[in-house]
């Protein structure tokens, strides 16, 4: 047996090791005698060996991880059974946000486009024998079409059901329109898997930069109280936007949200904001470098655990085999006049169209470079290659911006947690 390429290893704070296989997801606490076999490769210890095979920190002397890893990657890559669509009803919104990357835009789905919609995907359902369909609604705003989104909901729920095709759906919304009323249209199939809604700091940050459009308040209080009347319908992923300039808020926010009743009652992260394209590239000059929003993160994460607060989504580091979707076949993103597109930084830019619903996606240029995308081969060296998979496609294919995702930076801070909150229950079992 040989050690795993994909272990990583960190100091404990009770001078224990840590070990972490990012390609099972493993975390393991061992003490210096067991670290001292596992660094020789000279087990005594029968258990300790067998535990770490378990885990997959110890390996076949013949298996070669980089190829196996590239042979999942590609049969999850090239898997015909499942596709995911990002659907824009809409590309106009009820905001002005200051770094917003999409040009307004006052088109939304017609009749025609809406029957077109609909023979696309059954299409696909038949064309793929399809056993999943992931939907997430994206604008613009959404809900500013909640009608015609439920209306499809209902046609598109109807043509999963008669192939029996499993539909799940999520939506991405500034939530000043999350009523009550809204959530039931948006669940009546009770498949939406979560509802992501942003802020950008605490009330003061995020109503200089989240105004209204037609009424030019701010929106922090509407969102907070729409988020609070329904987080118990429905699973709210609330990001909070990071930049240089609202660290502090994040701070408030932990205390604020505890304050307020939604404390361990929606899920909540904290992102940082990115100069993604050339219409947001002016916010540059605000944005952390990965290695630096990692440092706030893992500073904001644990002061949230000592808060009590469940651990936040996208924190533990998880398997990825492909970075996106985008870099499959079976991931579109479709504008309101059906043009279809790889990433949703790009959605409604004709520049970037792959096709339409009317006439399939085809292979463009622009496609092929999605599609051709390969992970760099300086990636196929890092330990943190299977919850990576090379990073976001975008900014490589773009030539924007080639950091490491800031999670790899954060793995000290990030398993130390897990320990002391597994110490922790550990310590509560014994004495209960």
């Amino acid at each position: 047996m040989k050690k795993s390429k994909f272990n990583i290893i960190v100091n404990a704070k009770d001078d224990k090791k840590l070990i972490f296989n990012s390609y099972s997801g493993a975390l393991a606490l061992i003490d210096e005698k067991s670290y001292e076999q596992y660094l020789n490769n000279n087990f005594y210890d029968d258990k300790l060996k067998e535990d770490l095979i378990h885990g997959k920190y110890l390996i076949e002397d013949d298996l070669d991880e980089i190829q196996y890893f590239k042979a999942l990657h590609n049969l999850s890559r090239y898997g015909r059974h499942s596709i995911s669509l990002t659907i824009a009803p809409t590309l106009n919104c009820n905001m002005n946000c200051y770094y917003c990357f999409e040009e307004k835009k006052d088109i939304s789905m017609d009749e025609e486009i809406i029957s077109n919609l609909l023979d696309y995907i059954k299409g696909l359902i038949d064309e793929l024998n399809l056993k999943l369909l992931n939907v997430t609604w994206y604008g613009g705003e959404p809900l500013l079409e909640i009608d015609k989104i439920s209306m499809l909901n209902d046609k598109i729920y109807e043509l999963c059901a008669s192939k029996e095709v499993e539909y799940r759906q999520a939506i991405v919304t500034n939530g000043v329109l999350l009523t009550k009323e809204n959530v039931h249209k948006l669940n009546k199939h009770k498949n939406l898997e979560y509802c992501q809604v942003t802020l950008d700091g605490n009330k003061y940050t995020h109503d200089k930069s989240r105004r209204l459009k037609d009424q030019g308040v701010g929106s922090f209080d509407t969102i907070i109280k729409n988020v609070d009347l329904v987080a118990e319908d429905i699973e709210i992923h609330l990001r909070v936007n990071i930049q240089k300039n609202n660290i502090n808020d994040a701070y408030e926010l932990l205390d604020y949200f505890e304050k307020n009743n939604l404390k361990n009652r929606v899920s909540i992260y904290f992102a940082p904001i990115r100069p993604d394209t050339e219409a947001c590239s002016h916010v540059e000059n605000l944005c952390l470098s990965q290695v630096d929003f990692a440092a706030f993160n893992s500073e904001i994460l644990t002061i949230a655990w000592e808060k009590g607060y469940d651990f936040p989504l996208y924190s533990y580091p998880s398997q990825s085999i492909i970075s996106c979707g985008a870099i499959t076949p079976n991931a579109y993103v479709i504008d309101p006049k059906g043009d279809l597109f790889k990433c949703w930084n790009e959605i409604g830019l004709e520049q970037y169209m792959v096709g339409n619903i009317k006439t399939g996606a085809q292979l463009n240029s622009e496609n092929a470079k999605w599609l051709s995308h390969e992970i760099p081969d300086e990636c196929y060296e890092c330990e943190s290659l299977p919850i990576c998979s090379g990073g976001c496609p975008y900014y490589r294919i773009r030539n924007i911006d080639n950091q490491c995702d800031y999670r790899k930076y954060m793995k000290d801070a990030i398993f130390n947690i897990f320990y002391a909150k597994h110490k922790e229950k550990k310590e509560a079992e014994v004495s209960a």
